[in-house]
């Protein structure tokens, strides 16, 4: 079954008139659940990201070559 990472608490409001609206990607869950493409235990919400995870991620792209 095909997961999919979604949950309305990581919403990002952006200025009108973004380049790159958020406001489409709450649409793609709600488009296919209408179509029957996907069903609601197709989505999940993600768990935060382990501190330490996230700090050694930032480290290899912060780092100096």
């Amino acid at each position: 079954m095909l997961k999919i990472a979604f949950d309305p608490y990581y919403k990002h409001q952006l200025k009108d008139g973004h380049r790159f609206p958020m406001e489409k990607y709450e649409l793609i869950p709600e488009n296919l659940l209408r179509k029957n493409i996907c069903k609601s235990d197709n989505f999940f919400s993600p768990l935060p990201i382990e501190k330490q995870l996230l700090l050694s991620t930032c480290l290899l792209y912060t780092s100096p070559s």
